[in-house]
C-alpha cells in the first residue's frame, strides 16, 4: 500500500510539503520508515538513480537527500506552462534554501503527450522558455534533467521504477508531480 496525496494546485503542495516538513522530528522518521515499508517497490530507493542534467552533467539523485523533492514531467509547449514555470520558481525561492523544510524541485522534459516539448538540446529548451513560454527572459532556479520518455518501450528507468513503486495509482506519468520524502519515499502529487 503507498501513500496517496493528490494535488491540483500550488495551495495543496504547499500543505503537502508543510506536512512533509512536520515530518522532519524523530516520530516523523518513523512514520516514513512505515510508509516505506508499505511501498510495492522493494528494489531501492529514488534516490538510488544518477542521470544526466539537459546540460549534460552528471545528477546523482542521493545528493538530494534530505531534502523534499518535486519531481515535474514539464514541456515548453503543454498549456499550462506560462503557470506551472513561474510556480516552481517561487516554491524554489521561498523552500529551496529552508533549513527546516527544504526542497528541491527537478524537472523531466518529455516529448510523449502531444510533441509539446520539441526542443532537441539544452539551447532550444532553455531559450523556448526564455523566450517564447513563459518567456519575458525567463530562467528556471531549478534543474531540468535530460529528456526522455516517461512510458513505453523506450520508457527511462526511473519512471519504470516509480511505476512499479505506486502501480495501483500510477498507470501513464503525464502532468504529474510527485513529491519525494527525504528518505526516498514516493508520494504522488
Amino acid at each position: 500500500m503507498a501513500v496517496l496525496l493528490v494535488a491540483r494546485d500550488t495551495s495543496r503542495i504547499l500543505l503537502t510539503l508543510f506536512l512533509l516538513c512536520l515530518a522532519s522530528s524523530t516520530w516523523g522518521t518513523k512514520l516514513q520508515k512505515v510508509v516505506s515499508d508499505c511501498l510495492v517497490n522493494k528494489k531501492g530507493s529514488f534516490l538510488d538513480f544518477k542521470t544526466k542534467t539537459l546540460n549534460g552533467e552528471k545528477a546523482n539523485m542521493n545528493d538530494y537527500k534530505g531534502k523534499i523533492i518535486l519531481a515535474v514531467n514539464v514541456a515548453t509547449w503543454w498549456g499550462l506552462t506560462k503557470t506551472d514555470y513561474p510556480e516552481l520558481n517561487a516554491l524554489t525561492r521561498k523552500f529551496g534554501g529552508s533549513k527546516t523544510c527544504a526542497l528541491q524541485v527537478l524537472a523531466f522534459p518529455s516529448n510523449q503527450f502531444g510533441y509539446q516539448e520539441p526542443g532537441e538540446n539544452a539551447y532550444e529548451i532553455y531559450n523556448g522558455l526564455k523566450y517564447c513560454r513563459p518567456g519575458h527572459d525567463f530562467v528556471p532556479l531549478f534543474p531540468l534533467l535530460s529528456k526522455r520518455d516517461v512510458n513505453g518501450a523506450k520508457e527511462d528507468s526511473i519512471f519504470t521504477f516509480l511505476k512499479v513503486g505506486l502501480s495501483k495509482y500510477l498507470k501513464y506519468f503525464r502532468s504529474k508531480r510527485l513529491l519525494v520524502s527525504r528518505l526516498g519515499v514516493i508520494l504522488l502529487v
